[in-house]
C-alpha cells in the first residue's frame, strides 16, 4: 500500500480506484485514508492493540470531515493506544452499548429470582415510574455518577416524574410522586441493577455506588397503650362486629403478634401450632420462618378455630382464597366517634403495619430487649446473645406471652368504656 504525503491537494485529486486502496500518511504513521471504487473517502487508523490483534479504526469520512480534524484525533486515539487502550473495541461497545431502560428489562427478565413477587412487582413500578423516565435512554457504559446523583435529586423534587398513568383499574389512576425516601429506594434499586450489569460484564464500575442517599422524611407510627384502649373499643363495637367481624379478628391478631399484614391474612390453620404457641409459616417476607406468639393471641385463635369453616384462619367471603387486605376497613373504622362527636381514635396515619411497630413499642416500654423483641418479630438481623440455646423457645414464649397479654388487657378496655355509646361511620 503507498506512503504518501497526505495533503488537501492530494485529496481532491485522487481518482477512484479499481479496488479498495488505502494511503498512508508518512508524516503520521498509522494514519491513513482509504479509499473506495466508488469514491468515498475515509480517514483510518490501523493500529496492534494489548493482545497484539491488528485493528483498524475509522476516524471519520471525507468530506465533511477535515484533513486537519482527522489527523488531531488520528494522533489523539494513537497516543489511547500507547496507554493500552482499544478506541476500536471501545467504539463497538459504545455502539452495542443498552441504554438504562435494555438493562432493566434485562435485570427483571434474569435478575430477579431470589426475590419474591411482591418485591419484583414494587421493583418494577420504581422502574417504570422513576428510572425509566429519567434515564431510561442513558447508554449504561457512559452512565456516570454525576448522572446518578442528578436523578436522585429530581426524583426528590419530583417535579419532572409522570404525576399519574394507567394503573390497569377501571377509571383508576396511579399516583406517582418523589420525595427523599422515593429517591432513596430508586437509587438503591439502580445500585442492584449495575450490579447486574457488572456481573454480566456490560460495565465494570457501579456508578450508584457510594452515593450519599438522602434521609427519608419517615415518622414511625404506632399506638400508645392508651390509643390501644381506644382501638379496642371500636372493635368491639357491635356495628362493626357485625359488619366486619373478621377484619377486627385480624386486626387485633396483628396487635397480639406483631405479625406482618400477609403473614396472618394468609395464615392456614395448618401453620398454627397451638401445643408450641409457634406459628410455623410456610413463606415469609424473609423465607419460611417458625414465629412465636403469646397466650393473647393464643386465646383469639382459640375462639377463632370453634367456627372453624376454611383451611384458611380468615377465609374470603367471595372466592376460595384468604382475605387480603383490612386497611380499608380499617380506615372506616377510625372514623367512629363517640355520643360527644368525637373520634375515638384520633390516628388518621394509622396504617396496618403500624400495628406491628405498636407490637415492638410496648416490648420495649415493658424493658424487653430489642433483640429478643426482634427474634419474637422474625427480624434476621437481631440474635441472642448471652441464652442457652435450649432455653431460647421457652424465654421467647414468656416474653411474648407478657407483651400479648399487655395489648390483649389493652384492647379489652374496662365495663364502663364498652358501655358507652358509639357513633359509627358509614363504609366509604
Amino acid at each position: 500500500m503507498p506512503v504518501v504525503k497526505l495533503t488537501l491537494p492530494f485529496i481532491k485529486t485522487l481518482p477512484s480506484p479499481e479496488r479498495r486502496t488505502t494511503y498512508w500518511d508518512m508524516s503520521l504513521p498509522c494514519f491513513g485514508l482509504r479509499v473506495s471504487p466508488s469514491g468515498a473517502k475515509t480517514f483510518i487508523i490501523k493500529y496492534r492493540n494489548q493482545h497484539n490483534k491488528i485493528r483498524w479504526y475509522k476516524i471519520g469520512n471525507c468530506p465533511p470531515m477535515t484533513l486537519e480534524k482527522a489527523r488531531t484525533e488520528a494522533r489523539e486515539q494513537l497516543q489511547n493506544v500507547s496507554h493500552r487502550k482499544d478506541p476500536a473495541k471501545d467504539k463497538e461497545d459504545a455502539k452495542n452499548a443498552k441504554t438504562v431502560a435494555e438493562l432493566c428489562d434485562l435485570y427483571l427478565a434474569e435478575g430477579v429470582n431470589h426475590k419474591k413477587q411482591s418485591t419484583i412487582t414494587i421493583d418494577r413500578g420504581r422502574i417504570e415510574t422513576h428510572i425509566k423516565p429519567l434515564i431510561g435512554k442513558e447508554p449504561v457504559a457512559s452512565l456516570t455518577q454525576g448522572q446518578v446523583i442528578a436523578f436522585m435529586n429530581d426524583i426528590i423534587k419530583g417535579d419532572k416524574i409522570r404525576r399519574a398513568s394507567k394503573s390497569g383499574k377501571p377509571r383508576g389512576v396511579s399516583r406517582v410522586s418523589g420525595g427523599p425516601t422515593a429517591a432513596s429506594r430508586s437509587v438503591q434499586l439502580l445500585g442492584a441493577i449495575m450490579e447486574f450489569a457488572i456481573r454480566h460484564h456490560i460495565i465494570k464500575e457501579n456508578p450508584a455506588h457510594n452515593i450519599e442517599l438522602p434521609k427519608a422524611n419517615r415518622r414511625e407510627v404506632f399506638l400508645t397503650e392508651g390509643e390501644i384502649r381506644a382501638l379496642g373499643r371500636i372493635l368491639d363495637c357491635p356495628h362493626w362486629r357485625d359488619l366486619h367481624k373478621t377484619h377486627c379478628d385480624i386486626i387485633k391478631l396483628l396487635l397480639l403478634t406483631g405479625c406482618r399484614r400477609r403473614e396472618i391474612t394468609n395464615m392456614q390453620w395448618s401453620e398454627v401450632d397451638f401445643t408450641n404457641q409457634v406459628f410455623r409459616f410456610h413463606d415469609t417476607k424473609t423465607g419460611p420462618q417458625n414465629r412465636i406468639f403469646g397466650k393473647g393471641a393464643l386465646r383469639l385463635l382459640r375462639e377463632l378455630e370453634k367456627n372453624k369453616i376454611s383451611d384458611w384462619v380468615f377465609p374470603s367471603i367471595r372466592g376460595d382464597g384468604p382475605i387480603t387486605n383490612p386497611l380499608k376497613p380499617l380506615k372506616a373504622m377510625l372514623r367512629t366517634k363517640d355520643d360527644d362527636g368525637k373520634l375515638i381514635l384520633d390516628k388518621p396515619d394509622l396504617t396496618i403495619h403500624a400495628l406491628r411497630h405498636s407490637f415492638a413499642s410496648m416490648g420495649a416500654q415493658m424493658g424487653i430487649h430489642e433483640d429478643i423483641i426482634g427474634l419474637i418479630l422474625g427480624h434476621k438481623r437481631h440474635s441472642v446473645t448471652g441464652i442457652y440455646i435450649h432455653t431460647v423457645d421457652k424465654t421467647l414464649v414468656n416474653v411474648a406471652d407478657k407483651i400479648s397479654l399487655k395489648i390483649e388487657s389493652a384492647l379489652a378496655g374496662t365495663q364502663e368504656n364498652k358501655s358507652k355509646i358509639i357513633k359509627v361511620a358509614t363504609w366509604a
